[in-house]
């Protein structure tokens, strides 16, 4: 049994380890998804969301680990498939000693890998199951199709020796594992019937995050932002590369070019606002004149003007330009922290924003009424 819990172990720290790489990977298409559809990101959708995709790393995981060596699966005279269904039951009661009529046969049956191999195929995609009804809201016929799917993607990985990777296939390809798995499946849609009891159902976190669409709070002008920030950045390299200019000054036009010129021409959009549905207005609701964007994002950047033009200034003196960046990210983030404790303390708003006279507002619902911002 400890062998069993072994074998079975490896494959889950191998997706605890592979897991925040992947979700780190997945995790801006996912939150700018969720603002186009739904206006905001919802907690709940995305703990059900990445806890699903944990769940299909350590189900992928379970049927292919632990690899073993090539040349010794070379050697294999095994059989690759068994195609005779309800095998395993005639394994158990082989191999496992149970003997219906002897009560003392039944607990060492119960800890034999003939009675833990169907359960674990059993178990496999239970969850599975879960996750099709209570979040996708599939049907039953919808979930038995796609619970016997997935187990046959997993069946058929392994007998094409992972993708031809190996020599031939290094598990078997058993039906009783399609039946299991598929089951198993079923089972899980039965489970997931009662979960809006305790759970919100899936039509309430939409209902909810569409609520929420309406106020463009901290985390979305941090996703526009960050959004914003790596296409300045982009647009900086050609005046470095080609015209050789200081690379803080470089930054300092791309981003005063982009920042006020595009929502100027755009109605108060940039890529990342119009991603994350949201649009730069006027406090009457108008559209944010060139003055006012001007002004805006002067007053946001002042630290960034300061050092780009003191980077200029020096261009010619013998001057160790690394500390310019290092001071310039310093004061950045002086400046936020303070302006963030001074816009909590008023209308959630950040200096620039009132000195300005604009706001971001939600273009969710394609409305056109101002809305203040608030913290999601």
């Amino acid at each position: 049994m400890q062998a069993i819990m072994e074998r079975y172990d490896m494959p889950i720290e191998a997706a605890v380890i592979v897991f925040p790489i992947v979700a780190f990977v997945l995790t801006m298409p996912y939150v700018v998804y969720n603002y186009m559809r739904y206006g905001s990101v919802s907690k709940w959708r995305t703990f059900i969301l990445f806890t699903m995709l944990f769940y299909l790393m350590c189900a992928y995981f379970l049927i292919i680990l632990p690899l073993p060596d090539p040349d010794e699966v070379a050697q294999y005279t095994t059989p690759t498939m068994q195609l005779v269904p309800f095998r395993f039951v005639h394994d158990f009661i082989t191999e496992s000693g149970f003997e219906v009529a002897h009560p003392a046969t039944w607990l060492h049956a119960l800890r034999s890998s003939a009675f833990y191999q169907p359960l674990f195929n059993f178990a496999l995609v239970i969850p599975w199951g879960i996750y099709l009804k209570y979040y996708f809201k599939a049907r039953l016929r919808t979930t038995i199709i796609l619970s016997f799917a997935l187990s046959l993607f997993f069946e058929l990985t392994q007998l094409s020796a992972l993708y031809g990777i190996y020599p031939r296939s290094y598990r078997l390809f058993d039906v009783d594992d399609l039946m299991l798995n598929t089951l198993g499946g079923v089972v899980g849609y039965a489970v997931a019937l009662r979960l809006p009891r305790f759970l919100p159902s899936r039509d309430r976190i939409d209902e909810v995050a569409r609520e929420r669409a309406g106020h463009v709070g901290y985390s979305r002008r941090f996703v526009a932002f960050i959004i914003d920030y790596a296409l300045i950045n982009t647009l900086a390299i050609p005046l470095i590369s080609f015209l050789h200019m200081n690379e803080v000054l470089s930054f300092a036009i791309a981003l005063f070019a982009y920042s006020i010129l595009v929502p100027w021409v755009c109605r108060g959009a940039t890529l990342g606002k119009l991603l994350t549905r949201q649009r730069i207005r006027r406090d009457d609701g108008s559209r944010a004149t060139l003055p006012a964007l001007l002004l805006r994002y002067t007053i946001r950047n002042l630290g960034l003007v300061s050092f780009a033009l003191a980077s200029a200034l020096v261009s010619d003196v013998n001057f160790d330009y690394q500390v310019i960046p290092v001071l310039y990210e310093l004061l950045c983030l002086i400046v936020l922290v303070v302006d963030a404790f001074i816009s909590l303390r008023h209308d959630k708003r950040f200096l620039f924003e009132r000195l300005s006279h604009t706001r971001s507002i939600s273009t969710f619902g394609v409305s056109a009424r101002p809305h203040k911002g608030s913290a999601e």
